[in-house]
């Protein structure tokens, strides 16, 4: 817990605070799980918390928001998920839970789970760890897949064979990750990736998703190799058919990678845009829309990306 707090800012800590005193109202269990364990862990700022309890994850997310002063962002009535933001801080709230699909991509059939049981049908080990926040068992860590032991090896691996056919975002994400993070992808799961694009199964995601991955890791120091990557299994197709080869402006991303980050936050809006202003600077007037209508910026984003010098 002394691990965690150091790691949060203000707002984070009063997050915290917050879904601790919820859960305990209600009498249920809650954990801290996902891309903030793995951040705390590795000795990297927490960027989003990803909070799982055992029951009503919308009702606590609605209250989380309330008692925050923010708003919700997204609900996902299937999955029982709620994302919220406060100010500067982004949360989600999420049940515990399993899930069986029939073909890549489907839609699930979803059924309550214990913490070990949600942890395993995660994506990979190192988002699989879980802290608890009840007052019984504060500070445990749970780990089934030994995701500590892949921290420190920096190496990326599956938590299971099917992560790939149940959810194929999960493809981009590994890319991304393996760029932002400088992780090694384990040899099994390097298999179950070229099994997954041999079998198409990144054609069932919807381009947006790609686009929310590229924008996850714009300005970080590796987004350049992570485009090439992506280029090289045949995926930025998916946002423009154009978006590939010599029309991937990786020269100008690495000369404008030199010069941002003496110029914007990393969670700077501006930086993005430039960002996203270099990528497709080498498509056609009708390309460039195409691509960019891929990263559904917001009608904010759109006014200023426009005025962009």
């Amino acid at each position: 817990m002394f691990m965690l707090e150091s790691h949060l800012d203000a707002g984070q800590s009063r997050a915290v605070a917050e879904v601790q005193r919820i859960a305990t109202q209600s009498g249920m269990t809650v954990w801290l799980a996902g891309g903030a364990m793995r951040d705390m862990l590795r000795g990297a700022p927490v960027r989003d918390l990803d909070f799982t309890v055992e029951r009503d994850a919308i009702d606590t997310g609605r209250s989380l928001a309330q008692a925050l002063g923010g708003h919700v962002v997204a609900e996902d009535p299937l999955k029982r998920w709620v994302e919220l933001s406060v100010n500067s801080v982004t949360a989600s709230v999420a049940n515990a839970r399993v899930e069986r699909h029939s073909k890549p991509g489907g839609k699930p059939q979803i059924a309550p789970a214990t913490i070990h049981e949600d942890l395993a049908r995660r994506d990979f080990t190192i988002n699989a760890i879980a802290l608890s926040l009840n007052r019984g068992s504060r500070g445990l860590l749970v780990d089934p897949s030994n995701g500590q032991a892949d921290l420190i090896n920096r190496e990326l691996r599956s938590t299971n064979p099917n992560v790939f056919f149940d959810d194929p975002i999960r493809i981009f994400r590994l890319i991304r990750l393996q760029h932002l993070l400088g992780f090694q992808v384990t040899p099994r799961t390097r298999s179950q990736l070229e099994n997954a694009l041999s079998s198409n199964f990144q054609t069932v995601a919807a381009p947006a998703a790609l686009a929310r991955e590229i924008r996850a890791t714009a300005m970080a120091p590796n987004a350049v190799n992570m485009l090439r990557a992506l280029d090289e299994h045949g995926l930025l197709r998916l946002i423009s058919p154009a978006l590939t080869g010599p029309n991937l402006n990786a020269s100008g991303l690495a000369r404008l990678e030199k010069l941002a980050h003496s110029v914007f936050r990393p969670s700077d809006g501006g930086g993005w845009l430039a960002f996203l202003n270099v990528l497709v600077e080498k498509l056609s007037p009708k390309e460039r829309a195409e691509a960019v209508r891929a990263f559904q910026l917001t009608a904010e984003e759109e006014t200023t990306w426009k005025k962009l010098d």
